[in-house]
């Protein structure tokens, strides 16, 4: 999903030129400034990447597998620079309106940001994983094959451009999924919304137990 703050909403697929980029809004900018963790030398050969604050919240196994997909992928891109906005998670942003973000479930990724320089941001947006026993609390092992992704018509990565695109550029001529998102029969999303429903129902009892009602 393009970022609310203005930026460009072009699809930017490999292949494709990039745009001139722009600079990282502040808030991002700052968390970057402050960032603890990152690997990587900043080349196309050996992209650097980077962890902006508060910086991993998972363990050293899954924050180690999640810098591979991005190096990897930054490295296949040919950008040099990657910076983790967030990491696996089973959601995306559809829509804004005046009350904030309208969510959607989506296939497992991780949101990222590359770009040509440490400053500059040139493509956003997420890199879709297979999970180790497609658990999604286990270790990312892999990139997602676009046959895997439980959202109909979903692509792997999904990029858009940062910083505008110049209008006599070809655009990519790929169309990714509007809300409302049709989730594929039987795909790995559809098991692991099943995961979670299960295990929230079981939650609810559970705390219902420890505080009956009189």
């Amino acid at each position: 999903m393009p970022y609310r703050n203005g930026k460009d909403s072009t699809i930017w697929v490999n292949g494709m030129k990039l745009g001139k980029g722009a600079p990282h809004d502040p808030e991002f900018r700052k968390r970057i400034g402050t960032a603890r963790r990152s690997l990587g030398s900043g080349t196309i050969a050996d992209p650097m990447v980077i962890w902006p604050t508060p910086g991993p919240k998972r363990s050293a196994e899954v924050t180690q597998a999640i810098e591979h997909i991005v190096h990897q992928v930054a490295k296949r891109c040919g950008l040099p620079y990657a910076w983790i906005a967030a990491d696996g998670h089973s959601y995306s942003t559809t829509a804004w309106t005046m009350d904030g973000r309208i969510m959607s479930h989506d296939d497992h990724h991780i949101t990222v940001r590359m770009g040509m320089s440490p400053s500059i941001c040139n493509i956003q947006g997420h890199i879709y994983v297979i999970c180790e026993d497609n658990d999604v609390k286990k270790r990312p092992l892999r990139v997602m094959e676009e046959g895997e992704r439980g959202i109909v018509g979903g692509k792997n990565p999904q990029f858009w451009i940062w910083g505008g695109y110049p209008s006599n550029l070809p655009p990519s001529g790929v169309k990714y999924p509007k809300s409302p998102f049709e989730i594929v029969p039987n795909s790995i999303l559809e098991f692991q919304m099943e995961v979670k429903r299960k295990e929230e129902e079981a939650d609810y009892l559970r705390k219902q137990a420890m505080n009956p009602p009189y």
